[in-house]
């Protein structure tokens, strides 16, 4: 990938995507490989797969369909590639659950609730009952 050319895109649904370009006509761009590019929580910015439940690499991206684009700085292509590699060496599995929406709040409310009793336990802020004989 030394010579490719990975551009940083702006798309009008507001997603932004850095992919490897292969080719352009005059009416497309063919994208190799794209990741979807999101905000991190504490600055910064991650990486994720563009289409997670495909393992097509190749994509058309109509030019309409494109607010801006522009070549990234190396350290960007660096970054880009390891992630690249990374999720062709270990693509991700999605985990189909069958539980509906309630089950899942209820399950991860127990789990808060047990972790606060804890942290609450711990910190001294609940005080173990005395024995008294």
């Amino acid at each position: 990938m030394e010579d490719t050319q990975v551009r940083h895109f702006k798309l009008i649904n507001g997603e932004q995507i850095i992919a490897a370009v292969n080719s352009k006509n005059q009416d497309n761009w063919y994208l190799g490989l794209p990741v979807q590019v999101n905000a991190g929580i504490l600055n910064g910015f991650t990486f994720a797969p563009w289409f997670p439940f495909s393992t097509e690499e190749n994509f058309k991206v109509k030019f309409s369909n494109v607010l801006q684009s522009t070549k990234v700085d190396q350290e960007i292509k660096e970054a880009y590639v390891k992630f690249v590699i990374s999720l062709k060496d270990n693509p991700p599995k999605p985990k189909m659950e069958t539980r509906s929406q309630h089950e899942l709040l209820e399950q991860l409310e127990a789990e808060v609730d047990e972790q606060m009793a804890e942290v609450f336990e711990n910190e001294g802020f609940i005080g173990k009952k005395k024995v008294i004989h």
